[in-house]
């Protein structure tokens, strides 16, 4: 495709208001780069990115008021979401599509969502820093904060790295709560202990 019919088409969609009754799979904004190297490999010094989005504070300058993102994903609803085949709805979506892969021997740092904090920090710029935050401010409760439905060998892998997120129980009390969780269908309580 070329840089005039991928920008023409870019314009359309981002100014267009879409008034048919059933549509196709549409996507505003499409970068879809296929690697095919002539001797059918291919070493990346650096990396190869589909879509990028980078917002860059200058180093002589102080953001006071706003929101900063690099990438933002909207999901607005104004109407009425009726759907009644299990679809997914999101305002971001990270997907893999290993359906016709030929083999993977890549060992760790495969993953369908990477956040990462950079290649160096001190601990005083991190202090107040979160790796994820979630929020809902709304006054209707959400049915889970975190929901998972997969096939996988453990649930998680925690690596401390002397951060300190790692507490040992021993000695500590039990504050006679806990966080609910639901393990296949089953609620159940992690119990939780003073620090």
């Amino acid at each position: 495709m070329s840089l005039v019919t991928l920008f023409s088409q870019q314009k359309t969609a981002q100014t267009g208001i879409f008034t048919d009754a059933t549509l196709p799979t549409t996507r505003l904004v499409d970068g879809e780069p296929v690697l095919d190297p002539s001797g059918d490999t291919v070493a990346i010094s650096g990396s190869f990115t589909a879509l990028r989005g980078n917002l860059t504070i200058d180093s002589a300058d102080t953001v006071t008021a706003g929101y900063l993102y690099g990438v933002q994903g909207k999901l607005t609803n104004k109407g009425t979401l009726n759907l009644t085949h299990s679809e997914y709805c999101a305002a971001l979506v990270g997907q893999f599509d290993f359906s016709s892969a030929v083999a993977v021997t890549s060992v760790g740092g495969l993953s369908m969502l990477w956040l990462d904090a950079g290649a160096s920090a001190t601990p005083a710029i991190f202090a107040n820093a979160n790796a994820i935050n979630i929020t809902n401010t709304t006054g209707a409760a959400l049915a889970n904060i975190l929901w998972v439905d997969a096939n996988a060998a453990s649930f998680g892998n925690l690596q401390d790295r002397g951060g300190g997120f790692v507490h040992s129980s021993s000695g500590k009390t039990f504050q006679n709560m806990g966080l609910l969780v639901t393990v296949n269908g089953t609620a159940y309580q992690i119990p939780l202990y003073n620090v």
